[in-house]
């Protein structure tokens, strides 16, 4: 079994775990399962809570809802497993809810097994704004089964493949390079190079945000969302988001535009079908315009990783510039 050892926020520590079978890892708690998780349904779990996922599940009608479930329950253990908006709030409620002791998450998407919520917040949309309420906390324990993942992508295909894509474009250069590669020869992925590529990704994760850099495009993703009112798929949103953040470091003159063009022509060969190609950019630019200034984040590489730009400069560069996908490619 593969371990990492996170500390984050007043020195708390979260053990991540690699394991081939995650029912075997979890311990008696309250169990809070996200209800599309193929592994738990029909299954016969003690204390078990089925909850539909997805951005609309952060809210706070859902999160007194956990806190009546927890009262009730009379647990003072709590595991959660499902993708990253109902570990957000599994996470939230937890750490706001003081008569619980341990919280232990099992992210079953690509996306939430790659960005594991370790960063030390956990967050709540308001008002069909995202993220707006946020709170501090890290779970004791995140397990992670490469499985429930990998089944995933299997099912939804290859544009899945993104969060490990935008996580190496974010850390780790050698890897995005392995990785785009692999995306071009078309190279067929079992369930060893998914776990291979998985832990890589991982790492390059944990290696990044433990120096405080946040994955390319992740404050353009809160934007687009904001934007759009949380209709906006998240991963779209991302795919958005982090090319939005390299087109404005390429304008600044940060960013190596060899690597830069190579990252938009790997992601037009993953986009799903059902993404859209362009977004109404009215949308964006007045939401743009309330606020005062954005902060954005460029990969490793970059003269500079963290850049500062005021509303006003970025809402500019997006109307002059953002029209669509094909804009970049």
């Amino acid at each position: 079994m593969k371990k990492f050892l996170f500390t984050r926020v007043q020195e708390s520590e979260c053990v991540v775990k690699f394991v081939e079978d995650c029912r075997k890892n979890i311990p008696e708690s309250l169990l809070i399962v996200d209800s599309g998780v193929p592994k738990f349904k029909g299954k016969s779990f003690p204390n078990i809570y089925a909850l539909k996922g997805g951005e609309h599940v952060k809210s706070l009608d859902r999160v007194l809802e956990m806190y009546q479930l927890f009262k009730v329950s009379k647990k003072d253990s709590v595991t959660a497993v499902g993708g990253g908006a109902l570990l957000d709030l599994v996470g939230y409620s937890t750490s706001t809810y003081t008569e619980l002791k341990h919280l232990r998450l099992v992210p079953s998407t690509p996306l939430s097994q790659v960005m594991l919520p370790i960063c030390g917040s956990f967050f709540i949309n308001l008002e069909f704004r995202k993220d707006v309420l946020r709170t501090f906390g890290v779970p004791e324990e995140v397990i992670i089964e490469p499985q429930l993942s990998y089944e995933v992508f299997s099912r939804q295909g290859v544009y899945e493949l993104f969060p490990m894509l935008i996580t190496a474009y974010s850390y780790d250069w050698r890897l995005f390079n392995y990785l785009s590669n692999l995306i071009s020869e078309g190279m067929e992925i079992d369930l060893k190079l998914w776990e291979d590529l998985l832990w890589s990704s991982l790492k390059a994760y944990i290696d990044g945000i433990s120096n405080d850099y946040e994955p390319v495009g992740i404050s353009m993703t809160r934007i687009l969302q904001s934007a759009f009112r949380l209709k906006l798929d998240y991963m779209v949103a991302l795919a958005f988001g982090a090319i939005i953040e390299s087109w404005v470091g390429l304008l600044h003159g940060l960013l190596d535009e060899e690597h830069t063009r190579k990252f938009f022509l790997t992601l037009k060969k993953i986009w799903c079908n059902n993404w859209p190609y362009r977004l109404d950019m009215s949308s964006v630019t007045e939401y743009i315009d309330k606020l005062k200034e954005i902060v954005i984040w460029l990969p490793g590489g970059a003269q500079q990783r963290r850049v500062v730009v005021s509303s006003t400069e970025l809402s500019r560069m997006v109307r002059k510039n953002m029209r669509g996908l094909e804009s970049f490619t």
